[in-house]
């Protein structure tokens, strides 16, 4: 159990600060002054999956307080992260700045190829929306197995 009083919180700092100061006011308590800066950051990685990272300053720069999480919809993160357009899209910025352009150039080329396909997908899953209504799961099947093969 966390101080605010759940079991997992997912509230900003300003949030969780204004609800410390209430149950502070409850007991009699003086509430603390928290005016801050906030800076957000995010990303994604091979490693760690998507990540957020929010940086709170004091107006006079005397505290600092920094809270990194990270979201796997409890799961652990994907390692192959090879079919992941976000994660190609920060690797394809990576090689531009340090000026590896052929690598550039397969980035951009697997991103353009796995936006086709999620283009694809797309498709057929409202196609197979429409075969289930219609009770056609022979083309369910098709359909289900075209979904897979564009996706391996």
């Amino acid at each position: 159990m966390d101080l605010f009083g759940g079991f997992r919180d997912d509230r900003n700092l300003d949030d969780m600060m204004k609800s410390l100061n209430d149950k502070l006011r409850k007991f009699g308590f003086e509430p603390f002054n928290f005016d801050f800066d906030m800076k957000m950051e995010s990303g994604i990685d091979a490693k760690d999956g998507e990540w957020t990272k929010s940086t709170y300053t004091s107006e006079d720069g005397s505290t600092t307080v920094v809270t990194m999480s990270k979201g796997f919809g409890g799961k652990k993160p994907n390692t192959d992260m090879s079919n992941n357009i976000d994660y190609l899209k920060f690797q394809l910025d990576k090689s531009v700045e340090s000026q590896d352009f052929e690598k550039s150039v397969e980035l951009r080329d697997r991103i353009s190829k796995l936006k086709d396909v999620e283009g694809k997908v797309k498709e057929l899953e409202v196609e197979l929306s429409k075969a289930i209504k219609e009770q056609k799961f022979e083309r369910c099947i098709e359909i289900r197995d075209e979904i897979k093969n564009l996706r391996k």
